[in-house]
């Protein structure tokens, strides 16, 4: 079951809707480094290539959104 939840935005907030097949193989602080230095695009490709090079053993699903 998804997590669900209402937030205020800015500007530049990033959101990151993801498999467990991403966060199982990277850890928190890389994909948080990622989402800081790519645009959304990048961002998830370099995120999805991460997971593999970790080996990952399961599906990877990753969208990247930022507030205009």
């Amino acid at each position: 079951m998804p997590d669900v939840s209402i937030v205020e935005t800015q500007p530049g907030d990033t959101f990151l809707m993801c498999s467990d097949g991403l966060t199982d193989d990277v850890p928190d602080g890389d994909i948080a480094e990622v989402l800081a230095a790519f645009e959304v695009q990048l961002a998830a490709e370099q995120l999805v290539q991460r997971a593999w090079l970790a080996g990952a053993s399961d599906n990877i699903t990753c969208v990247v959104a930022r507030v205009a």
